[in-house]
């Protein structure tokens, strides 16, 4: 309700038709006396019966009371019993000599909001008088409107400001009913004789241009430190203790040069002619005792260099900013969308890699390695270089902790996705995607890759855009393992296919695990970004070598590609400036338009899927049941079943949570009794 009324005044209702206004009065020209109509007013006594309330039309307005009266006006010198009303009707006669009441007003559409409360002119000139155009709605109905002095006069309402809102549906829209009551609203002082506040809401369908895009500014990440990390004395000290193990040991070689970069130094041994190699490696930990070293690393040998070299960490290391490896020249000659800056190596150089080259990558590391700040370098990065249409993300997060600060950019292809169970319809949708733009490059003719349909679409452009997808998937083991073998199969699909349509998986995880990480996987997912790891055997699953475990925290990597290691010093974002970044790119692009919800999908998988249950799915489930255990091995000894058919009743089991999801090693637990399992097995047939 958008006017305060005087509960006891005349009350006014909107109709959709085009008859006069209606004033409800409280009697009727003839009273029926029934036990059944009527209501007895316990302040006259019982012969007194008030009829339902009749619509009475008039022709003019009249005065606040008069809609009381039976025959339209209440006389003074006329015997009433209702003696109260006599007061208030000379009150009423005595305002109307003054401010008298216009012999006739023609009813008049009902004006829009933004018009009545805009509306600058005289209510009382005859130019507002005139009828007005009638509003069709969006359900059809005409609706009158009403002069604002008959408003003022029966209501006596002031109008207040309106405001506008951007961003919301048209559902949500506030709109103005004469039906609505509302007795609470307006009981306080504050809110008499004013409107309530109305929002307009304005939603924008309209398609944005992202040609005229502005990214992100450098200024909004933090100047990079420069910390002096030359230590000549200390370099020098470790030069002679490393000549000394040597010499101690028999080890004919000793330091030619060295390297100092942010995190470490690298000392460069060279050895005489027919000395092994592995005799320095044996001697490892001897060389950490010497130098007094927290960690150490060997490397042999160099790479284009005949020497090993011995990684020592630095006793005050600098850390690398992200705007110190976008600022470079390299970075800023680049068009490609989507390159990533992975750090400082070892001489200080700033190390870059394209996601198309990639074209899968594996990310693993211990809690507090840096591995989480580095996915956020690569997804800032991209913001800083690609607009919606180049770019777009496909994140899965089932911590709801990293990939949570770019739930409103542009740039998602669909929201969030933290539930397992929405993962897999999702990872369906990106192969069905895969396929779709095959078959475009299949018809199109000649085009073999994304890069390619890029470069025919410059030349035409009527051609569709077809941008980047990046996948990033957070906890990727324990995704997969609770998501299932869908998951798997369908990402196991895309690194073996999606890389010409430009579709890029990578897989994040703290403790990389051997039996999720398949060799197909594996051999598809060529970049590995190998930070800290716990244990020499979560470095040979990701690097399929020793050396992670060796790292040390806080961004300290190495960089495996094409058969290459780079050891180098990832650089740091705050969370400040993931925040100024997400902020700039909101407000300096359109709404978000996802291409499908994981959850609509959800549920068209759950309707149009079909469950093959084996027949003899009943008696195993109260074998379970019975026992309160399942395993497949015992399933097959009881009822002498393969392991596969075993397998496959235990995930039937699974779905209908008879038994709960696979926990690794761990037995499934049983999740119902004996008669919630006989109810199951009633709704399905058995």
């Amino acid at each position: 309700m958008l006017f305060k009324k005087n509960r006891r005044a005349v009350v006014v209702k909107r109709t959709p038709d085009k008859e006069q206004y209606k004033i409800l009065g409280l009697f009727s020209d003839t009273v029926v006396h029934t036990d059944d109509q009527g209501f007895v007013s316990p302040m006259y006594g019982d012969d007194n019966y008030d009829n339902a309330l009749n619509n009475r039309v008039i022709d003019k307005p009249v005065s606040q009371y008069e809609a009381f009266s039976a025959s339209g006006k209440i006389k003074k010198d006329e015997e009433n019993p209702y003696f109260e009303f006599r007061t208030v009707n000379e009150r009423n006669r005595k305002r109307a000599k003054e401010e008298p009441v216009k012999e006739e007003i023609k009813a008049e559409p009902i004006k829009p909001l933004s018009e009545i409360f805009n509306e600058d002119k005289d209510t009382d000139s005859e130019e507002n008088l005139e009828p007005k155009k009638i509003i069709h709605y969006e359900d059809n109905s005409e609706v009158k409107d009403i002069d604002k002095g008959l408003m003022e006069d029966l209501f006596h309402y002031t109008p207040t400001s309106v405001t506008r809102e951007y961003g919301k549906s048209n559902s949500e829209s506030s709109t103005s009913s004469f039906e609505e009551e509302n007795d609470n609203e307006f009981d306080s002082s504050e809110n008499k004789g004013t409107y309530p506040k109305v929002e307009f809401i304005e939603k924008d369908n309209t398609e944005f241009d992202y040609s005229n895009y502005k990214y992100p500014p450098l200024s909004i990440l933090h100047e990079p430190i420069i910390m002096a990390t030359n230590n000549i004395e200390n370099v020098r000290h470790n030069c002679d203790v490393l000549n000394q193990t040597l010499k101690a040991f028999k080890i004919d070689g000793q330091v030619e040069e060295y390297t100092q970069g942010p995190t470490f130094t690298r000392y460069a041994i060279g050895l005489a002619p027919g000395v092994q190699g592995s005799k320095v490696e044996n001697l490892q930990n001897d060389f950490q005792r010497s130098l007094r070293a927290i960690s150490l690393r060997i490397q042999n040998p160099i790479p284009g260099k005949p020497f090993i070299g011995i990684e020592v960490p630095n006793e005050k290391r600098r850390t690398v900013n992200l705007k110190e490896l976008l600022t470079t020249r390299e970075y800023e000659e680049s068009h490609d969308p989507v390159l990533i800056p992975v750090g400082l190596d070892v001489e200080g150089r700033a190390i870059y890699s394209s996601i198309t080259d990639w074209p899968h990558s594996l990310i693993a590391g211990a809690t507090g390695s840096g591995k989480s700040i580095f996915i956020n370098n690569v997804v800032t990065s991209i913001l800083f270089k690609a607009t919606p249409d180049d770019v777009r993300f496909f994140f899965i997060d089932p911590k709801q902790v990293e990939l949570q600060a770019y739930s409103n950019i542009p740039h998602l292809l669909c929201p969030i996705i933290s539930d397992p169970k929405q993962g897999i319809p999702a990872l369906k949708w990106l192969v069905d995607e895969m396929n779709r733009r095959y078959t475009l490059f299949r018809e199109y003719g000649g085009i073999y890759k994304l890069k390619d349909w890029n470069e025919a679409r410059k030349k035409d452009t009527s051609m569709e855009k077809l941008p980047v997808i990046v996948c990033i998937i957070d906890e990727a083991a324990d995704f997969l393992m609770t998501a299932g073998q869908e998951a798997v199969d369908a990402i196991t699909f895309l690194v073996q296919k999606s890389r010409a349509a430009g579709i890029h998986i990578t897989l994040a995880m703290q403790k990389p695990i051997a039996s999720v990480l398949s060799s197909v996987i594996k051999s598809q997912a060529t970049t590995r970004f190998a930070f800290k790891v716990i244990s020499r055997a979560d470095s040979m699953v990701i690097l399929d070598e020793t050396g992670a475990d060796e790292l040390l925290n806080h961004g300290d990597m190495i960089y495996y590609s094409d058969g290459m290691q780079y050891r180098c010093q990832g650089a740091f974002v705050d969370k400040e400036e993931i925040a100024q970044i997400v902020d700039w790119v909101i407000k300096h692009s359109g709404p978000q338009k996802f291409a499908f919800n994981p959850k609509n999908l959800e549920k068209k998988d759950d309707s149009q899927s079909s469950i093959n249950i084996d027949e003899k799915f009943a008696d195993v489930a109260r074998y379970v049941v019975k026992e309160n255990r399942c395993s497949t091995n015992a399933i097959c000894r009881q009822f002498h079943f393969s392991y596969n058919r075993a397998d496959s009743i235990v995930l039937t089991m699974e779905q209908f949570h008879i038994v709960e999801l696979n926990q690794g090693t761990k037995p499934r637990e049983v999740l119902v009794d004996e008669y919630e399992l006989e109810e199951i097995l009633r709704k399905l047939g058995f």
